[in-house]
């Protein structure tokens, strides 16, 4: 019989209740990969063989403590050695990798590595070349997102219907409380995207059903509900 995993907590400091799920979702993911190779003789599937050789390849640069009847091959250990990257990274720096557009020279190899690498974890997860591991691996990351503009989108407009609901009015643009006047430019760089052609439909439908919403004109603001 193969002897258990010992789980080492990732090197991540925990803020939060977020983070609190994130690693209980990485202990979750470990134990299940941990069981399965301990299984012998155990018929994979492709993805699953993959998944498991990922898994094993940082077991072993975790130094886990298991042991199973696969081994990993170069890729796999180099996909599980830069998702640790990743993980360090984020762990120290309380954030993800972000390059500097307008200083490209400013951010160090090291990040600009790991950005790229994320760039292309997102491709081919949109391609559907990742296993099952790959791609529940890296939603364990802090702050990770397969579509990252998105979600800062919708968490900009639950911050802006949060502030409706609390105050019966939209944001004033002129406001002495700069998250106040925060969500008001965003709602004017709404406007002026739909304007201009740039706004899809699903985010004109949501932005058009909250109370207090008007899409007005270029001598109209919104901000002037709040006044």
């Amino acid at each position: 019989m193969l002897p258990r995993m010992t789980f080492l907590a990732p090197h991540i400091e925990c803020r939060g209740g977020k983070a609190h799920m994130q690693a209980e979702k990485l202990r979750l993911l470990y134990e299940e990969y941990t069981d399965l190779a301990r299984r012998e003789n155990a018929r994979l599937e492709p993805g699953e063989n993959r998944s498991l050789r990922i898994y094993l390849a940082e077991a072993q640069l975790r130094t886990l403590g298991v042991e199973a009847h696969y081994r990993p091959g170069k890729r796999d250990t180099a996909w599980a050695k830069r998702v640790l990257e990743l993980e360090t990274f984020v762990g120290t720096q309380k954030r993800l990798p972000r390059e500097n557009n307008r200083q490209p020279g400013a951010v160090p190899p090291q990040e600009m590595m790991l950005v790229h690498w994320i760039r292309n974890q997102r491709k081919a997860y949109t391609e559907g070349r990742l296993c099952d591991y790959q791609v529940r691996r890296l939603e364990c990351v802090p702050g990770f997102s397969w579509a990252p503009l998105t979600e800062a989108w919708e968490d900009r407009l639950a911050a802006y219907e949060q502030f409706i609901t609390l105050n019966h009015r939209a944001p004033a643009l002129r406001s002495t409380d700069p998250a106040e006047s925060t969500l008001a430019a965003w709602a004017a760089k709404q406007r002026f995207a739909r304007r201009n052609g740039r706004l899809n439909e699903e985010r004109t439908n949501a932005l058009s059903n909250l109370p207090f919403w008007t899409w007005g004109n270029r001598s109209e603001s919104q901000d002037r509900n709040g006044s």
